[in-house]
């Protein structure tokens, strides 16, 4: 089967987040008591965590640090050849890139790079799948687990919410280098954009930006969980 050609379906899907915490042990009870996630795997500096119906081995990565925030933002492309068509657009962009990575806990290799507002992501092709195990597995084929009913128990990661200083430029490099659409905005009396909702599928806005710079001029401002419902959703942080 081809795949398509098409440069606006290079990527698939928002992937995963990984937030940084200076308290990981509370972190990581709140998000699998509270919210329902189920740990996946970890190892002394991060653990990784995935709703029920994530195909992948994770959509959050809590890392130990000694502050609190954003990490980075992770991508999944539609094929091999639509990771190299949106490497070479992010390059030619002239934005800060790091290049390839592959030691990350959770999925293969990825590129990485940085958004006008600081914030690193990655887009990459190579992932991990999960593999429920028999007491894990779900009733129905087209599930990824089982369905455990625990705490807000969403079913995938939605969308992140960046906060920067400048939202024209994110949305100028949005649009050009990772491709995705704008679904709406929000413009100011004074014609200043104050936020952009972008999507790279027809399901999620999974990157909203936002105005509203911090001392370091970027931040999160929150995270959302599916559940799977109209209008339902819980938020990560903020």
């Amino acid at each position: 089967m081809s795949r398509p050609t098409d440069p606006s379906l290079d990527i698939a899907h928002l992937a995963h987040v990984e937030m940084l915490t200076d308290r990981c042990d509370e972190s990581l009870d709140s998000f699998t008591r509270v919210y329902g996630l189920k740990l996946s795997c970890q190892d002394e500096s991060s653990a990784c965590l995935r709703a029920w119906d994530e195909y992948e081995v994770h959509a959050l990565k809590l890392t130990r640090a000694a502050t609190t925030g954003i990490g980075h933002v992770g991508y999944r492309v539609d094929s091999p050849e639509a990771l190299e068509r949106r490497v070479a657009a992010i390059e030619a962009s002239g934005c800060r890139s790091y290049g390839r990575v592959e030691d990350d806990m959770g999925h293969g290799r990825a590129y990485r790079f940085e958004f006008p507002f600081g914030h690193l992501f990655e887009i990459g092709w190579d992932t991990m799948r999960y593999l429920p195990a028999a007491a894990d597995a779900p009733a129905l084929k087209n599930n990824a687990s089982h369905y455990h009913a625990r705490g807000v128990a969403p079913r995938r990661i939605d969308r992140v919410t960046l906060l920067g200083e400048d939202v024209s430029a994110s949305r100028a490099f949005v649009e050009a280098a990772p491709d995705n659409r704008v679904k709406e905005c929000i413009q100011f009396d004074n014609v200043r954009p104050g936020g952009v909702w972008f999507t790279c599928n027809n399901k999620t806005c999974p990157v909203p930006s936002n105005a509203g710079a911090t001392d370091a001029g970027a931040g999160l401002g929150a995270g959302l969980l599916d559940r799977g419902g109209p209008r339902e959703g819980a938020g990560l942080g903020g």
